[in-house]
């Protein structure tokens, strides 16, 4: 790999294993510009079922593969050499973790919003169904998508500390299993 700079051994979320990652200025680049939209976003920040929005908060996780998306693009071939590669590493942490979890939640919150707009659009006699502003502590799954988000907010936390230690940013609160050689 050209430009390599060192090699980091890292604990991948979601279960996913332990990869050892080629590190040089293509993955240090790019992992700067993944580490601060891992990092700052829902995904790594706790969320109280009381504070937030369902809504809001699915969205700016999907947010995460299109930004992505663009940042893997924009860094090139250089950081998709090897299934160990940090360009696509970062691909099966979304695709593997966090994927599942905003399939199901997306589907499951949708249906809840849309028999809301049907409740009030039959409630007013409307020929359209409206976007409605939910109330979502009347949601029944409330407190499952709760607890699956702070869980998946935990192995995205993991993968942001990743990020931290390619880029020489490590947070002081960082717990992790990696190690540079």
């Amino acid at each position: 790999m050209p430009g390599r700079i060192s090699q980091l051994n890292i604990s991948l979320p979601f279960g996913l294993g332990g990869v050892t990652v080629d590190i040089g200025r293509a993955e240090q680049e790019a992992g700067w510009k993944l580490y601060p939209e891992f990092s700052t976003r829902i995904s790594t920040q706790t969320l109280t079922p009381s504070s937030g929005s369902v809504r809001e908060t699915l969205t700016s996780l999907h947010s995460l593969f299109g930004i992505t998306r663009e940042i893997l693009k924009e860094a090139g071939p250089d950081i998709g050499h090897s299934p160990d590669s940090l360009g696509l590493v970062t691909i099966r942490v979304l695709n593997e973790g966090l994927r599942p979890f905003l399939t199901r939640w997306h589907t499951a919150y949708g249906d809840f919003e849309l028999e809301t707009g049907l409740r009030l659009a039959k409630a007013y006699s409307l020929q359209v169904v409206p976007i409605a502003h939910v109330d979502q502590a009347g949601w029944s799954d409330h407190t499952a998508f709760h607890i699956e988000l702070e869980n998946v907010r935990q192995e995205m936390r993991v993968f942001a500390q990743q990020l931290a230690i390619i880029v020489g940013s490590e947070p002081p609160d960082c717990s992790t299993n990696a190690s540079l050689r």
